[in-house]
């Protein structure tokens, strides 16, 4: 892979720049920045590419699908992390990677010239920031697909490798029970969009005071997806009520302690449990004999999240027919 880190500039103090980029086309390539339009057979093949492109990789097969292709990564210094395992996703693609040189983009006004002017470079366009809103501008004047690292909104790349963790882990995703404790925000906004096309209930704590519960942004969307796939999201406002009898138990960094997950607690779960949790973590969500426990797949999940960036960013620029035999979701 080659790495441009200064092809890219970001761009304010050229004189008339602006005004010469609002003239170019306004077409919109596919985006992919969040999973509430994603449906179930959708879902299931990105999965399936994810699991096939892991297969390939370990066994030397893969090659270079992406040869010749040429990604912009508008960087963001909120998760370095995020961007370290986009950038070794996108290397496995074989994919060039142009570098947006300033991680602070969602502070110019004019975020559609900034899409319009990384269109004229690149064949995709991978983003990430604080705001979702400007995410959404940048779209508006994108001409090649757009892909969400994460926003403050939505982080549709980590559930997605959820699943699949779970779909190797469990060999089904229909029926399971997640239970999330842990903070709002964009990881339980894309699971309460993405669990229930799938099959899975889903239990949320996410208030750190009991009398207090908290309820998430997209919480109407997502009990409008249960009514439809016959599935449940239930909040409940003690952690302990959210663990009972559930299969999968998740959470993300945070520093309320009264949301802290002990290994005595998990005894309400269902016998054979796992636990993942998104990184980076702080002290206060998670004991270390939870976090290092034989049942935890924090590592696989983190792995297996490259997986499923390789698989939605080369299913948006390449016809790609997996080898590996279909998964049964069910």
């Amino acid at each position: 892979m080659k790495i441009h880190a200064s092809i890219l500039v970001m761009f304010s103090n050229y004189k008339g720049f602006y005004s010469f980029m609002r003239h170019l086309s306004n077409d919109c390539g596919h985006k992919f920045i969040d999973t509430s339009e994603l449906c179930t057979s959708e879902i299931h093949d990105i999965l399936w590419t994810s699991l096939d492109l892991k297969a390939r990789v370990k066994n030397h097969s893969l090659g270079k699908p992406l040869e010749g292709s040429t990604v912009t990564m508008l960087c963001s210094c909120q998760s370095r992390s995020d961007n370290l395992l986009v950038q070794s996703a996108l290397q496995a693609l074989g994919a060039d990677v142009l570098f947006m040189l300033g991680s602070r983009w969602e502070q110019y006004k004019f975020k559609k010239d900034i899409g319009k002017f990384c269109s004229l470079y690149s064949d995709l366009v991978v983003a990430g920031g604080r705001n979702h809103n400007s995410l959404c501008q940048l779209t508006e004047g994108t001409s090649v697909p757009v892909v969400n690292i994460a926003s403050h909104k939505f982080a549709p790349l980590h559930a997605l490798g959820v699943l699949m963790t779970l779909q190797e882990h469990f060999g089904r995703l229909t029926g399971l029970t997640l239970g999330w404790v842990g903070p709002m925000g964009k990881k339980l906004n894309t699971f309460i969009c993405l669990l229930p096309k799938v099959g899975i209930h889903l239990k949320y704590n996410c208030s750190p005071t009991p009398n207090f519960p908290a309820s998430p942004l997209v919480l109407p969307v997502g009990t409008n997806f249960c009514k439809t796939f016959n599935t449940r999201i239930e909040a409940f406002s003690d952690p302990l009520a959210t663990i009972t009898g559930v299969d999968v138990i998740g959470t993300s960094k945070h520093k309320k302690e009264t949301q802290k997950l002990e290994l005595h607690m998990l005894e309400r779960a269902n016998k054979n449990w796992i636990f993942f949790h998104i990184l980076p973590r702080w002290e206060g969500e998670v004991s270390e004999d939870v976090f290092n426990h034989q049942n935890s797949l924090v590592w696989t999940l983190h792995e297996n999240i490259k997986y499923t960036v390789m698989a939605v960013v080369l299913r948006l620029l390449k016809t790609y027919r997996p080898i590996l035999v279909k998964p049964n979701f069910n």
